[in-house]
């Protein structure tokens, strides 16, 4: 029996789509893969399609469309009816397809947007599809992604073709936050303690919201750093529902969109313990792979590091130093060197309090945050605290912070 955590299932036909989707015809063909950095994308080729619409050529002829960064060449476009989708640059591979930055027209304003073109070869994708459309087609919260329009429709080959536009949200994902260098992603010290908190807050008040929907909660099945995408303002949001499930209230059987489509529950190291053992999905499983995140977030560490699976797992490793009173040697090397420069530009300015104690208070409250993912990441999904007390938790730990080291909120 294939692994839950390793491949989908194959499961036949894809269900019916549940809601109108957006038809518009494929304006590419393959690209020939070594040409480029990126996966094998796709390319523009007017001459592809029989009748090209003379406003979409006419963009790109006039470089009305201006590509960011400059000098990009354009990929490609898709062709919805209005807006046009310029696809100008790719930006990563996930499990079902290829992610590229683009931009369409809105209201007649040129708009950057992330568009998730499906590989159809891939098994399980067209029902990743499906799921991903109909989950996020419900849920509306600042915390998720924002789907902007869909695509489905046909190739000038006659093969399937599927792509999601969603709201570019331009500070990447937190797995490129926490492991790559700062100066790497433009920022040269890094994810303070403060964007931590407020991080897994926004990641924990999306969780809430999906477990409490109705008619039916929502487990988002694959929470992992690299779905969780940044704004601006470093709001978190939560992306990537393709692995999606709807759970009755005794969470013992799903609806039609998602059931038996796909054998696959996650990532190695962020999915629950019981589904290596083929449970069946419950927010139990998103709140194990939540605390792993929290713990991830406040050491740098993924569970999946060569160090850590021989210390017995990040849950473990983190256990043993909190028990030892070793906690400032578990917490991210990043994030102590944010807190050391806070306290060199803070001594002037904070006389209540000297540096050695402002250090042992932060360090204490990030004990109580490794604990809250402890608790979370419990092997025993009954033993987990439920998202909407961890959340609680985080919301009193983050309220006791900014009173006493005085540090406004967002």
């Amino acid at each position: 029996m294939a692994s839950p955590l390793a491949s989908p299932a194959s499961t036949g036909p894809p269900p019916p789509p549940r809601w109108p989707l957006a038809l518009s015809r494929l304006l590419f063909r393959p690209s020939d893969a070594s040409a480029s950095p990126h996966p094998p994308c796709l390319l523009l080729n007017p001459a592809a399609d029989p009748s090209p619409d003379p406003r979409c050529l006419g963009l790109i002829r006039s470089g009305a469309w201006h590509c960011s960064p400059p000098r990009v060449p354009v990929l490609g476009y898709i062709r919805t009816g209005p807006p046009f989708v310029l696809v100008i640059s790719g930006l990563r591979v996930g499990s079902f397809g290829s992610v590229y930055k683009g931009t369409m027209m809105s209201n007649d304003q040129e708009v950057v947007v992330a568009v998730k073109v499906l590989n159809l070869q891939q098994r399980g994708a067209s029902q990743s599809f499906g799921a991903e459309c109909e989950t996020l087609r419900c849920a509306r919260l600042r915390n998720l992604v924002k789907i902007l329009t869909v695509c489905s429709s046909i190739d000038s080959s006659g093969l399937d073709f599927k792509a999601i536009i969603f709201d570019f949200l331009p500070n990447g994902n937190l797995d490129q936050l926490l492991h790559q260098h700062p100066s790497e992603h433009g920022n040269q010290t890094g994810v303070d303690l403060v964007q931590r908190i407020n991080i897994a807050i926004d990641v924990a008040s999306a969780l809430e919201y999906l477990h409490q929907y109705r008619p039916a909660p929502i487990v988002h099945c694959d929470l992992k750093p690299s779905n969780i995408l940044l704004d601006n303002d470093m709001v978190a949001h939560v992306g990537d529902f393709g692995l999606a499930r709807f759970v009755d209230h005794d969470q013992n059987s799903l609806p039609d969109i998602s059931s038996g489509w796909a054998t696959r529950r996650g990532t190695i190291g962020y999915a629950a313990l019981e589904y290596g053992l083929g449970n069946e999905v419950s927010i139990y499983g998103d709140t194990y792979s939540f605390g792993v995140l929290l713990l991830e977030i406040f050491t740098g560490k993924r569970p999946t590091d060569a160090d850590i699976v021989q210390d017995l797992g990040l849950h473990r490793y983190v256990q043993i130093t909190l028990r030892d009173h070793q906690v400032a040697s578990v917490i991210d090397e990043q994030l102590l060197l944010s807190v050391q420069d806070g306290e060199n530009k803070g001594r002037a300015s904070n006389g209540s309090s000297s540096s050695s104690t402002r250090e042992v208070m932060i360090v204490a409250y990030i004990a109580s945050i490794l604990h809250i993912g402890i608790r979370c990441s419990e092997e025993v999904p009954t033993d987990r605290l439920l998202i909407c007390d961890a959340l609680r938790e985080l919301q009193g730990v983050d309220d006791k912070y900014r009173v006493h080291l005085r540090i406004g909120g967002r």
